[in-house]
C-alpha cells in the first residue's frame, strides 16, 4: 500500500538488497541522490555525507568513529553495545582515533584485535593520553569485544553492485506527473472518501502541494517565454495560478523564511472533475421509532435556517471554486509567477511612497500651526477673562469672612468633672501641676486644649 501511494505521487520507488541505510548511502555517495531522510544514524555510518534528521549527531567524528560508536554504546546489530558505556563516552574513544584503527584491522587478525582491546582498557584506566576528561576505571571492556561479524555488516554492508547503480541512475524519473485519477480512486477505498465530500476534501489536501510543484516546474518555462518576447501569454498563465498576492512574513514555524501570502482557486490546481461525483444525501425520517401513529412530525426537519435563528453560528465550508490563501516560500514563488510578484511589490512601493507623503504632510501642518501660534500671541484673550482675587463674602450678607483663628476665639472649653466624683476605679485623680484656671474665655488657637490619659481618667488640660 505504501508503494503504490509513492508512485502516485510521482516519486520513483528502488528495492535495496540488503540494508536500507547502507543502500541510501551508496546512492547519495554515487550522486543519485542529494541527501538522505533518516532518523537512525546508521546512514553516517556507512558514510553518507548529507542526512537530514530531527535530533543532533555527535561532530567530529568519521565513518569508523560511527562505527565504534554503535558497537559502544550500541546498535541495531549489537544493542547491549559494552556494559556502562554510554553515547558521550563511546564519542570520546572514538575521537580519539580508536575506531580508525579497529576498523583497519582485518577479520582473521586475532592477535591485532586483541592488542587494540588492552590499549583501550588501559587508557580508560590511567587517561595516559588525556583522551578523555576523567579515568574510567569502572568500564571494563569484555574479552569477545567486538563481536567481528557485527563489525563486519557495518564495514562491508550488502548493497548494489556498480553496475545496477548505473543502470538506476539512468533509468530513474523525477519529473513524473501526479496521478489525480488515481489518488481519487485510494482515497475512496482505503480512507472512504466517498462521494462528492470525499472528492472536495481530496482538492483541499493537494491544492497547496500541487501548487508549489508547479511553480516550481514553471522556471525553465519562463525563462523561454521571457527570451521569446512572449509576456502577454505569460501573465496568463500566471493567473491560471496565482489570482493574487496580499501579505508577506516570516514566520517561526518555517524557521524565519519569508513567505507570500498566495490566493489560489483549488479546482483549478487539482484537476479533478467534480460533475462525475455524486452528492451524499442522508434520507432522516421520525416513525422508524415512533411511539405513537401520530403524523403531524412527518417531514419537520428543521433545516439550517432554523438552527441559525437558534442563535448559533453555521459553519463556512470549503469550496474548491473560490480562491483560497495558501503562504508559500517568497523565493518559490518569486520563481513561479515573477510578473505577479512585482506587480505586488510596486503596489507596496506606492503605498509606502503614498504614507510618506502624508505624514510629510502633516509635519508640515504642525509646523504651520506652531508659527501661526508665535505670530498672534494674544490669540486667547477672546477666551480668557482676567480679574482679580476678592475677600470671601458670607452668602447672602455683605459681610467679610474673618479669619480662621478669630473664628475660634469663641470656642468654649469643657466643663471640669463634678466634685462629688472621687473615686475611679480605686484610684484618687491628681490634676497635673502644669495645668492652670481658666480665666479667660478667648483663648489664642495655640492655647486649645489636648487631651491626656492619666491612671485611667482622661483630662482636658490646656497649654499655657
Amino acid at each position: 500500500m505504501a508503494k503504490r501511494l509513492i508512485r502516485l505521487f510521482g516519486f520513483p520507488i528502488h528495492q535495496a538488497p540488503g540494508e536500507a541505510e547502507a543502500e541510501c548511502a551508496l546512492l547519495q555517495q554515487e550522486g543519485l541522490v542529494d541527501a538522505v531522510l533518516s532518523e537512525d544514524v546508521d546512514t553516517i555510518m556507512f558514510g553518507c555525507s548529507r542526512t537530514f534528521r530531527n535530533c543532533l549527531v555527535a561532530s567530529g567524528l568519521d565513518r569508523q568513529g560511527m562505527v565504534l560508536v554503535a558497537l559502544m554504546s550500541g546498535g541495531d546489530y549489537l544493542p547491549e553495545g559494552v556494559p556502562g558505556c554510554g553515547l558521550k563516552l563511546a564519542c570520546e574513544v572514538a575521537r580519539a582515533g580508536f575506531g580508525k584503527s579497529l576498523c583497519s584491522l582485518k577479520a582473521a587478525d586475532k592477535t591485532g584485535i586483541d592488542e587494540w582491546r588492552a590499549n583501550l582498557t588501559h587508557e580508560l584506566r590511567t587517561n595516559e593520553n588525556k583522551f578523555f576528561r576523567t579515568k574510567h576505571k569502572a568500564i571494563v571492556i569484555p574479552d569477545n569485544f567486538p563481536d567481528v561479524k557485527v563489525l563486519r555488516f557495518y564495514t562491508h554492508p550488502a548493497v548494489s553492485s556498480k553496475a545496477a547503480v548505473e543502470n538506476l541512475i539512468g533509468s530513474v524519473e523525477w519529473s513524473r506527473p501526479v496521478d489525480i485519477g488515481g489518488l481519487r480512486r485510494f482515497t475512496d477505498e482505503v480512507f472512504d472518501w466517498t462521494n462528492r465530500p470525499g472528492a472536495v476534501k481530496l482538492i483541499k489536501v493537494l491544492s497547496p502541494n500541487l501548487l508549489a510543484q508547479k511553480l516550481f516546474a514553471r522556471y525553465d518555462h519562463i525563462t523561454q517565454s521571457l527570451e521569446s518576447h512572449r509576456l502577454e501569454s505569460l501573465e496568463q498563465q500566471e493567473l491560471a495560478l496565482v489570482q493574487r498576492i496580499s501579505a508577506k512574513r516570516s514566520h517561526f514555524s518555517t524557521d524565519g523564511i519569508p513567505e507570500l501570502r498566495v490566493f489560489h482557486v483549488p479546482a483549478d490546481i487539482v484537476p479533478l472533475d467534480l460533475s462525475q461525483e455524486s452528492d451524499e444525501v442522508a434520507e432522516m425520517g421520525r416513525q422508524a421509532l415512533a411511539l405513537n401513529s401520530d403524523g403531524e412530525f412527518e417531514g419537520a426537519v428543521p433545516s439550517n435556517n432554523d438552527v441559525e435563528a437558534g442563535g448559533q453560528v453555521a459553519r463556512t465550508t470549503f469550496d474548491p471554486t473560490t480562491a483560497q490563501a495558501v503562504w508559500l516560500p517568497e523565493s518559490l514563488v518569486k520563481l513561479g509567477v515573477p510578473l505577479c510578484v512585482e506587480d505586488w511589490e510596486e503596489r507596496q512601493r506606492a503605498k509606502i511612497d503614498v504614507m510618506t507623503a502624508s505624514n510629510l504632510a502633516k509635519q508640515r501642518k504642525k509646523k504651520t500651526a506652531g508659527s501661526n501660534t508665535n505670530k498672534a500671541p494674544n490669540t486667547l484673550d477672546k477666551w480668557v477673562k482676567s480679574t482679580k482675587s476678592r475677600p470671601r463674602e458670607c452668602p447672602g450678607k455683605n459681610v467679610a469672612v474673618p479669619p480662621v483663628s478669630q473664628s475660634l476665639s469663641h470656642f468654649k472649653l469643657p466643663q471640669p468633672l463634678p466634685s462629688n466624683i472621687t473615686n475611679f476605679g480605686g484610684h484618687q485623680p491628681r490634676e497635673p501641676a502644669t495645668s492652670k484656671p481658666h480665666t479667660s474665655p478667648n483663648r489664642p488657637l495655640a492655647s486649645l486644649p489636648r487631651t491626656i490619659k492619666s491612671m485611667g481618667v482622661q483630662w482636658l488640660t490646656p497649654y499655657a
